[in-house]
């Protein structure tokens, strides 16, 4: 997991590489990891049907409610927000919004908006969850100048019409044929569980990808010492990805306590439907 915006193109290539002599409208687009959307959200390949699912509920906000947003919706809110917070300037403006939305108390349009606010204003614009919800610091930044991207997205989905769940992936899995096309982003494989991510986890989900060779996905993860992740790479085709992993400039980014490189790769294959 890590923003998937610098690796687009690349993922975009293999898709079209895996269906190079199928028809992907014929398949359904499932994302059990959704985060962000972007990859969902940038899609070149048309497919039948897009299931998408996060169990974070605060990522699928927008991909559940976008139909109730509109430009004037946007500037209406984003207008009382300045008045009262203004999250773009003031860092203590920033964290009473982040406190009034934890809270619980919004409404779902209000709580949707919020949220879209506070993931462009947050640092790096990579939202982080803990206990008490959404925890990521004040970053100097600016969401009124994404609002064309915003609604472009919602023009996106409303043409995709995805079916949205907010759920525990192996469910997810479930829902998977060999008319299924799988994109795979889970949390990365770490010395230390992440998001609640378990080692477990990785192995389950490797094992998976390993008993169904028939489903066409894309994988991505670090190399790792995992057993199920090692004989994964093995079975399929990989890259290595030139990867920004803690979505920050590379020189101001700080090494692995651990001292050790992390090397992104995307594993795919082609499947046998």
């Amino acid at each position: 997991m890590g923003s998937k915006r610098i690796h687009l193109p690349i993922i975009n290539k293999c898709i079209k590489w895996i269906f190079d002599n199928k028809d992907s409208s014929k398949y359904d687009y499932v994302e059990p990891f959704l985060g962000s959307g972007i990859v969902f959200l940038n899609l070149e390949a048309n497919f039948k049907k897009y299931i998408i699912n996060d169990y974070q509920q605060e990522l699928v906000l927008f991909f559940k409610n976008y139909s109730l947003i509109s430009r004037d919706k946007l500037l209406s809110l984003s207008d009382k927000e300045k008045n009262k917070f203004n999250i773009e300037k003031s860092k203590e403006g920033y964290y009473k919004f982040r406190d009034l939305f934890n809270k619980g108390e919004l409404n779902e349009l209000k709580k949707t908006i919020a949220f879209i606010f506070l993931a462009n204003t947050c640092i790096n614009n990579l939202v982080r969850f803990g206990p008490n919800g959404f925890n990521q610091s004040y970053g100097v930044r600016k969401y009124s100048n994404k609002f064309d991207t915003i609604l472009s997205s919602i023009d996106f989905c409303k043409k995709r019409k995805p079916v949205v769940f907010n759920d525990d992936f192996k469910k997810i899995l479930k829902k998977v044929d060999k008319k299924s096309f799988l994109f795979l982003d889970p949390p990365y494989y770490t010395l230390k569980d992440r998001y609640g991510w378990k080692k477990e986890n990785t192995t389950f989900l490797c094992d998976w990808l390993i008993e169904n060779e028939n489903i066409s996905f894309i994988y991505t993860d670090i190399l790792n010492e995992n057993k199920s992740f090692n004989k994964l790479i093995k079975r399929y085709k990989y890259k290595k990805l030139n990867s920004n992993l803690h979505n920050s400039a590379p020189k101001r980014r700080a090494k692995p306590k651990d001292g050790k490189e992390r090397i992104e790769v995307m594993i795919y294959n082609k499947g046998k439907s």
